[in-house]
C-alpha cells in the first residue's frame, strides 16, 4: 500500500535519451531532428525531458563509465548543423534505419567529416587554432588524454607508454607533436558546446526544461582518474585496487560489479571535496537539473575488492554525507537537485536526503506489486521505470499470472479499467507527485527491446535502443496530450 499526500503546480517529463532519437546519421544528435523532438515533447503536454550522461561513452558504450566527466561525446555533433556553419557541404545518410546504435561504425563515419570540417575552419582563419587554444583551456587535459589514447591505439592509460602514462606527473616528453590531434578535440568541444546550447535554448523557448544524470564515480580510464590519481585507490601500476557497485538487490541476485575506482575521501575532504563540487558544478551548466546517481553513496558506498568476480562480496563504507553537501550547498542550488535513492538503502540515506530537502523517486514497477507499506513523499518524481528496468510492457509479459491477476485486481479497485498498459500509465499520471516521469518506449507500448540498460551486464545491446521515426510519437501526441490534461499536468 502507499500513503500518499497532495501537492499542486503538477508537471509531466519524459525519459528519453539524446542517443535514441531517430536520425539520419545513425545516433541522435542536437540538431534537427532532436529539435522536432522537442517541439513533438511539448505537443503532447510535456515540460521536462530527462536525458542520460552526454560524456564520451567508454567501456561497454555505458554513459556512466565516460572518458570524461567534463566533456561531451562527439556522436552528438549534428553534421546538419555544421553544414550551416558552412565548415561542410554535404553528407550523406548513414544507415539511418539501424534498429541499434553502432557506435565504432557511426563514430567513424562522423568522424571522418568532423576532421574536414576542423581543417576547413583552420584554413579559413589563420587565427583560429590560437583562439580556440586559449576559449578552450579548460578542456586542454581531456584534448590531451584523447591524443595519447589514439597514440596508444586506444588503450586504457594504464597500459600506455610509461612517457605518456606519467607525463601528468613529470611532464617528461615534448608533447607539440599532438598539437593536432589535441586541436582537434578542443575544436570538437567548442562545437558541442554550441550546439547544445542553442538546442537547450529552444527548449526553454518551449517551455521544457532539461534534468541530467551526474553519476556518483568516474571511469577508471578517464581524463578525470588519469590527471588525479591522489583521489582514488590505485595500485602501482595504475590500476583500483578497490572498486565500486551494490551488493545483491531487486536489480541482481549477486549485486552489480561497476568497477569504478573508488574515492579516497580522506585526500577529498582535506581539499573541500572540491573535485567532486567541480563535476557537479559542471553539469549545471549543461542542465537545468542534475540527479545524482546513486544517492546512497553520499551516506554509504560499496566497496570490492578489486580481485572478486563479482559485487557477492563487498563492504559498505561511511560516505561524505552531510559534510560534502554543506560545502555543495554554499556554490549550488539545492532545488536544482534530485536524488537518485532506489535500491535497498538505510534509513539514514533517507535522512540525508530529506535533511537537504532533495526529491527522491518512486518506481511503480517497484511498488505497485508491494506487500509492504510504501510511505511516498508527493516532493518525490514519480516514474513507471526508469533507465534501468524493464519496459512497461516488458515488465508486464514477465509477471506471473497470479501476479497479473493481483495488477488487475488494484486496477479495479482503484477505478482504471480497460487495457492494462493504458491503465497503468494512466494511474503513473494521477500519482500525487509534483513530477512524474514517463519512458517514450512506454508510451508507444514497446516490449524489452526498447529497454535501455540491463544492469551489470556487457553486450552489443545494452545502449543501443534507437527509435525508427517520430510518427509513431506524433501520432500519439493529442492522446498524451489529454492524459497529461486531465492529470492536471498542463
Amino acid at each position: 500500500m502507499v500513503k500518499e499526500e497532495q501537492i499542486v503546480n503538477k508537471q509531466a517529463g519524459l525519459l528519453m535519451p539524446v542517443a535514441s532519437l531517430p536520425n539520419r546519421h545513425g545516433i541522435g544528435d542536437f540538431g534537427p531532428e532532436t529539435i522536432a523532438f522537442l517541439k513533438a515533447l511539448k505537443k503532447a503536454g510535456f515540460s521536462l525531458w530527462q536525458i542520460l550522461p552526454l560524456n564520451p561513452i567508454g567501456y561497454g558504450h555505458s554513459p556512466y563509465q565516460p572518458f570524461s566527466s567534463l566533456a561531451m561525446d562527439e556522436m552528438y555533433l549534428s553534421l546538419d548543423e555544421i553544414i550551416k556553419m558552412g565548415l561542410l557541404s554535404k553528407v550523406p545518410s548513414y544507415r539511418a534505419k539501424t534498429k541499434h546504435i553502432s557506435y565504432e561504425k557511426v563514430k567513424a563515419f562522423k568522424r571522418q567529416y568532423l576532421k574536414r570540417a576542423y581543417y576547413n575552419a583552420i584554413n579559413q582563419d589563420a587565427t583560429f587554432v590560437g583562439r580556440l587554444r586559449k576559449k578552450m583551456a579548460k578542456y586542454y587535459d581531456y584534448a590531451l588524454f584523447m591524443a595519447f589514447k589514439k597514440a596508444n591505439n586506444d588503450k586504457p592509460w594504464h597500459l600506455w607508454n610509461e612517457k605518456e602514462k606519467n607525463w601528468i606527473n613529470n611532464c617528461g616528453i615534448d608533447i607539440s607533436r599532438y598539437d593536432d590531434e589535441i586541436n582537434y578535440h578542443l575544436f570538437v568541444q567548442d562545437l558541442l558546446i554550441k550546439q547544445w546550447h542553442k538546442l537547450k535554448k529552444t527548449a526553454h523557448r518551449l517551455g521544457i526544461k532539461i534534468i541530467g544524470d551526474l553519476p556518483f564515480y568516474v571511469g577508471h580510464d578517464s581524463v578525470d582518474c588519469y590527471t588525479n590519481r591522489d583521489y582514488f585507490y590505485l595500485d602501482e601500476a595504475g590500476l583500483p585496487k578497490l572498486i565500486s557497485g551494490v551488493g545483491p538487490d531487486y536489480f541482481s541476485k549477486t549485486g552489480q560489479r561497476w568497477g569504478n575506482p573508488i574515492y579516497n575521501f580522506e585526500k577529498l575532504k582535506e581539499e573541500h571535496y572540491r573535485f567532486l563540487i567541480e563535476r557537479i558544478l559542471d553539469c549545471g551548466q549543461i542542465y537545468d537539473y542534475v540527479r545524482l546517481d546513486h544517492f546512497r553513496a553520499f551516506d554509504t558506498y560499496y566497496v570490492i575488492d578489486a580481485d572478486e568476480k563479482t559485487a557477492q562480496f563487498g563492504t559498505w563504507t561511511l560516505g561524505p554525507a552531510y559534510a560534502f553537501f554543506d560545502e555543495l550547498l554554499t556554490v549550488f542550488d539545492g532545488e536544482r537537485i534530485i536524488a537518485e535513492d532506489l535500491g535497498e538503502i538505510r534509513p539514514e540515506v533517507l535522512t540525508l536526503r530529506d535533511y537537504y530537502n532533495f526529491p527522491g523517486m518512486n518506481v511503480l514497477q517497484f511498488e505497485i506489486l508491494s506487500e509492504e507499506e510504501i510511505v511516498t513523499n508527493s516532493h518525490n518524481v514519480y516514474y513507471i521505470g526508469t533507465h534501468d528496468n524493464d519496459t512497461l510492457k516488458g515488465w508486464y509479459l514477465k509477471l506471473t499470472p497470479q501476479e497479473r491477476q493481483k495488477l488487475r485486481a488494484i486496477m479495479r479497485l482503484q477505478g482504471y479499467k480497460g487495457a492494462i498498459l493504458d491503465a497503468l500509465i494512466k494511474y503513473a499520471l494521477e500519482r500525487p507527485h509534483r513530477l512524474v516521469v514517463l519512458y517514450l518506449g512506454d508510451l508507444l507500448k514497446l516490449d524489452n527491446k526498447a529497454r535501455i540498460n540491463k544492469p551489470g551486464i556487457i553486450d552489443d545491446i545494452n545502449w543501443t535502443y534507437r527509435l525508427q521515426s517520430l510518427m509513431s510519437f506524433i501520432e500519439k501526441e493529442e492522446k498524451i496530450r489529454q492524459l497529461i490534461f486531465m492529470s492536471q499536468r498542463l
